[in-house]
Formats: structure tokens, sequence, C-alpha cells
């Protein structure tokens, strides 16, 4: 299991929480900081950094004086962890107790301990086999295999990677972790991989990551293998060669499978980012019995009868499951250092029939009708007991909104509960509920401000500028292009400092409902340290391909750090995402019907006066709303005109210019 390696000498007090007094599963949680627990066995004995816990006691018990941290313990009790090497200069290194005693397992030959650094991670099932990370000197990182009965340590480097660590070591001494090929442009790239028993390292995934920490956490009895592939949680059969990556739970931008039991029950956590950066985490469960994606497990408890009553409404870091499992091991959340450790006591009730049950819903998604940025959603959530339905059995809404309402763009999670008379939670159901259009639905983590500014006459106009959500929809704000023709346009944005920002943009000219990245990409270029008010700007120009579709297309605007934004649809984790209505118009005249005349209509979009001008003279123009009612008339009679459009309402409007020689037809925007 993946836990960072550090020297914690505290002093534990009987001072305990009691368990739930309900009586089916079990839950603990430690009244004192920095008790976090790294693993618990079959016997319910958990370990933390300084001190064992036995769940059926709740007794504690201070670890032996000759060892300095405890990170992982078998069901024999014994106990990988550290010990001193040189306590005067305060020099560790790492260590097993076996058969009731500490052994020290020492250092690499080349290490130097005052220069290097290592992390114990694992103890195998059967004692045999230590494993962890060790150093050589400060930044040559390689794994350390050590064998309790022969005493030998083991060093494992490759030629092939920069860094290899082992997490998790199995009987028969395979193991399992990361290797560190520095395949992303030179930087970091972790590799779920395993070490055999003859020292090979095979990579694991059908396909190497493309962020940058990935690794195999833990390894069962069956040789089912967990941890997180591309911020996804993962299962690796190694006996069907199967790799399956599950979802990332809905507000979270990560996950990852801590440890499996021998069961087939996976444990871990899900991760975001909180208030001033902070990480925040919610415990995580899965087994198929479950459902097909992991569950959040303080759902699991509540069905039970136990709320955990967190202040932050969060579980926190689940680490390890025990082999058997029955216990599961973890901290509240909190940074790691200042943790509460907590056990649960699943008591053989994880996959007992439930007094009630809904049939919870598939994920909907809704695509809303051209130009709509919303849509109304029904869902049905039945329910069946055992003993037939109580009258005293009720749904409630937990969040999200209720069946039958409007919901705009977005995803998102609807959860209910199923309630008796008395409040106790008899079942939940959670489902995501996603509305969009045809086109993809590209995703930055974190917002920002974007001040999009178009040129002005004829050219692309926009007018935005506030703090706003990270995707944002201006239908409204529509562009006129004609094919074949190019367009300057200038872009602005807020960089959030000293950083900075690439513009791309993107028009559908074949009206596919997909962005493609030749024709239909455009790089704008960049700014820097932007206030996005400062009148900085990238500039750019959007040619329109001369067989363009003719009408009512897509342009997108991504705005995001590094460099330029290349993925339409790409989960960006800073930047900002706007799109807007483009209407395309026949070669160099702007009509759609007769090209008789050669025709302009500006400012588009228009707040007060729209200005017509034509190469001919034309008699009437006519605006139309979008249910093709009447709303305006001009006569003109000439070349040149004014609508006055400041009485209408805002929105996309139908313009006909009729003439002598030919009719003109295009959409205009009122602001």
């Amino acid at each position: 299991m993946n836990l960072s390696s550090s020297f914690k000498a505290i002093c534990f007090t009987a001072c305990l929480l009691p368990l739930s007094a309900f009586a089916q599963m079990g839950y603990y949680l430690s009244p004192d900081f920095a008790t976090r627990f790294n693993d618990v066995n079959d016997n319910g004995v958990a370990i933390s950094g300084g001190a064992y816990f036995d769940f059926a006691t709740e007794t504690w018990t201070p670890m032996e004086a000759e060892a300095t941290e405890m990170v992982s313990i078998n069901n024999n009790g014994e106990v990988a962890g550290s010990m001193w090497f040189d306590e005067p200069n305060f020099l560790f290194q790492p260590a097993y107790k076996k058969n009731g005693l500490w052994n020290p397992i020492g250092w690499f030959p080349a290490s130097n301990p005052q220069e290097s650094s290592f992390s114990t991670y694992s103890i195998s099932p059967n004692g045999v086999w230590v494993t962890g990370q060790m150093s050589i000197g400060c930044c040559d990182f390689g794994t350390f295999k050590y064998n309790t009965e022969t005493q030998v340590l083991t060093e494992i480097f490759s030629q092939d990677y920069l860094a290899v660590a082992g997490y998790v070591i199995t009987d028969d001494g395979t193991i399992g972790g990361w290797a560190d090929d520095e395949g992303l442009n030179g930087g970091t790239r972790r590799i779920p991989v395993i070490i055999t028993p003859a020292l090979e390292i095979i990579v694991i995934t059908p396909t190497l990551p493309t962020f940058s920490v990935s690794a195999v956490n833990d390894i069962n009895a069956s040789s089912m293998m967990v941890g997180d592939f591309d911020n996804q949680p993962f299962i690796y059969d190694q006996s069907s060669d199967e790799f399956t990556t599950f979802n990332i739970p809905f507000g979270y931008i990560s996950a990852t499978f801590t440890s499996i039991s021998n069961t087939g029950v996976a444990v871990g956590y899900a991760q975001n980012f909180g208030d001033f950066g902070s990480l925040v985490r919610e415990a995580i469960v899965y087994h198929p019995a479950l459902g097909d994606q992991p569950r959040l497990l303080k759902d699991i408890l509540l069905i039970n009868g136990i709320d955990i009553n967190a202040p932050s409404g969060r579980m926190g870091t689940a680490i390890a499951i025990s082999p058997n499992g029955e216990y599961i091991a973890g901290w509240n959340d909190t940074a790691p250092f200042f943790a509460s450790g907590w056990l649960v006591y699943l008591n053989d009730l994880l996959f007992a029939p439930q007094a009630c049950t809904m049939s919870c819903p598939a994920d909907i998604s809704i695509i809303a009708e051209q130009g709509q940025t919303s849509a109304v959603v029904d869902y049905d959530l039945p329910f069946t007991c055992v003993s037939g339905n109580p009258d005293d059995a009720e749904l409630v809404l937990i969040s999200g909104l209720p069946s039958g309402s409007t919901f705009e763009f977005g995803t998102y999670q609807i959860v209910h509960h199923l309630v008796d008379g008395d409040g106790n939670v008899l079942d939940i159901c959670t489902f995501n509920i996603t509305v969009s259009d045809e086109y993809c639905a590209a995703d930055p983590v974190l917002g920002g401000t974007h001040y999009p500014h178009g040129a002005r006459g004829c050219e692309p106009c926009f007018e935005r500028g506030s703090t706003l959500p990270a995707h944002e929809f201006f239908f409204d704000v529509a562009v006129n292009m004609n094919a074949a023709a190019s367009y300057s346009i200038s872009l602005e944005g807020y960089t959030g400092g000293d950083y900075i920002n690439f513009f791309t943009v993107f028009v559908d000219f074949d009206q596919d409902g997909e962005f493609n990245t030749t024709d239909e990409m455009f790089e704008i270029g960049s700014i820097e340290n932007s206030t996005g008010t400062d009148g900085q700007a990238a500039t750019g120009t959007i040619t329109v391909p001369m067989n363009a579709v003719l009408g009512t297309t897509r342009m997108r605007v991504i705005k995001a750090p590094d460099e330029s934004p290349a993925e339409p649809c790409w989960s960006y984790f800073f930047g900002q995402i706007e799109d807007y209505t483009v209407i395309i118009n026949d070669i160099g005249t702007g009509t759609t019907e007769n090209s008789g005349i050669a025709f302009a209509a500006c400012p588009n979009p228009a707040k007060d006066l729209l200005r017509i001008t034509a190469a001919n003279d034309i008699d009437t123009v006519v605006l139309f709303n979008i249910q093709g009612q009447e709303v305006a008339r001009q006569t003109v009679r000439g070349r040149t005109g004014v609508i006055d459009m400041a009485a209408l309402s805002s929105g996309v409007y139908t313009l006909r210019a009729s003439g002598k020689d030919a009719t003109h037809v295009m959409s205009v925007v009122k602001e």
C-alpha cells in the first residue's frame, strides 16, 4: 500500500470513542490526532505509526522501544517499519519484527545513510519478505527486497527506469509498485509494474499512462492487483490478464484503490482540492456484489446504522483492508501526519440482504434541443422491501434536483435516501444526470476569469467579462462568417498571476457535431501575467474553408496554461472554455439565399442600432423572432439603412433584406 514514511514517536492516551451501539457493523474513531492507521490484520489488530490497537478490546499498546515506525502488519503479527541506525545522529534504517523481536535490515552497500533515504512499505503474509524504496545518495532510487530468513538484502535498479519502488510483496517474493521512465517529455511518469521473483520488471497496464503518478498498491492471494492508472482506480487479475479501470466518484478529480482483500473487496479513496489548495479525500469500497462502480464507504455504514458524523461530511482515506475482508483501516479527512485513525468492522454484513432496496437508475444523459442550454429530466426510483413496502418508508432527496426539474448544461449528482418512520436509512441511491448538446463537454478542473474581445466592425465580436464557471455557453452571441474568408480575432484573459495562458479556437465548419484538429482548430497565441482587463491580448486569424456548411454551427474558445490547448474535449486542470454560435454564410456575400448582392449588418451582436450596407439597392428589411413572428420592419430604398433594435429582447433574430435583384437572409443577435 502507498504510504509515505516519516518518523513519529507518539504517546497515546486511553481516551477512546466507543463503538457504535448499533448491533451490526462497528466503527471506531481515535480521539487523538496523529494516530492514523497504516494497516490492519484478520485479528482486528491495527497499527499506527507508533502503536498497536486491538479492535476487540479497544486498547492501545505502544510499539516496542527499539522501533521508530510501523507501516505493515500480517496475520502473524509480524511488522515492517523502521528502527534506529545511528540514534545520536538521528539516522534510521528499514526494519521488521518477527518472533516478537525487531531486526535491522540495513542499507545498500553503496548508500551513505547521511545522504540517502528510504521508505519501508510492506511485509509479506508469510513474513519471509520485506520491501520498500531506498536511494543511493540523494537521488538514485531503487527498490529493496529483504529475505528475513537468509538476511539477504537485494537492491533492484534498472537501466530502463529512472526510479523503481515496491509498495507490496507477496509470499513468493513478487513485488508490486511503480517504475519511472520519464516518459512525459522528460518528466516523471510512474508506471504500474510488478517485479517478479527473478527481478524482472513487468508493466501490467495495456497502455502507458498519460499522467505522472500511477502504481500497483496491493496484491491479494489470488494475484489480483489494485492501484491507480491515469487518476482512476484499477483492478488487474493476473490469472486472466484482465485489466479494469473504474469511474472517479462524482465531485472528485482522481481516485485509487489502496488495498484488496483475499475475498476481492477493494478499498481506497477519491481525492479533490479543497479550500486554499488542500487535498480532501473520501473513502471508497468496491466489490461486484455492491455494483459495477466503487461506492462511498460512509454510505455502506449509514445503511447499517452508523453515521460517521464527520464535520466535513467526508470519511477520509481508506488505506488497508484485512486479508479476510472484515476490517478496514484509515484516517479522517485531515493531512495524514495530523490525522486521527479509524477502523471499520464489517462483521460479515457487507453483502447481507437489506430490508429494503431501491432500483437505482443508471447514469442519465440527455441531449438538449439545438440552441438550448437546459432540458427537463424525469426519473423514477421504485423500491421493494423483504416483507412488503412499509407504509412509513419514504424517499428523501439529499442532493441534486427532483424528477421533472429543468437541468442546465452540466453533470449533477442525484442522491436519495430511503428512510423508515424512525429516520433510519434503509438504502441509498446515487446516480448522475448529464445534460449537454451534441458537442463534447470539456471540463477544466479549475476555471478562471476569461475576457474575450473580438475586433470591431464586422469581425467576430465578444463582450463578456466576470468571474465565471470553467465552461460557459453563450449561444446568444452569434458571429457571422463567410465561406472562404478570413477573420481576425483578439482574446484577453486572466492568467491567475505570473503565468502564461494560451488560446485555441475550434469551429465546427462541417457541422458534424465534432471539432477536428486540422481545418477546424486555430491556435491564437498567448498572454502572460495578465489581469484580463489590462489590454493584453492574443491575436490570430480564423480562416473559413470554401466548403464550410452554411448555417448555424458551434465555436469553442479554450484558454489553458503551459501550451496551446489541442484537445477540444479534454478536462484541463486549469483554464476556461466558452462556446458561441457561428453563422456561416455564402462565399463573400454573407447571404444564405440568392447571392446577387453583397451585404453586411454590423455590429452583430447589436445593442441598439444595426447598420445595414449593401452593394446594390434594397427596398425593405424585416426582423423575425425565433417563432417566425415579424418584430420590426424598415424601408430602406438604397444601399444603407439602420434598424433600431433597442426595444427588442435579447436573443437571435432572422433578418430578411429584399431588393430588386435579390433577397438576403441572415441571423443577427440583440444583446
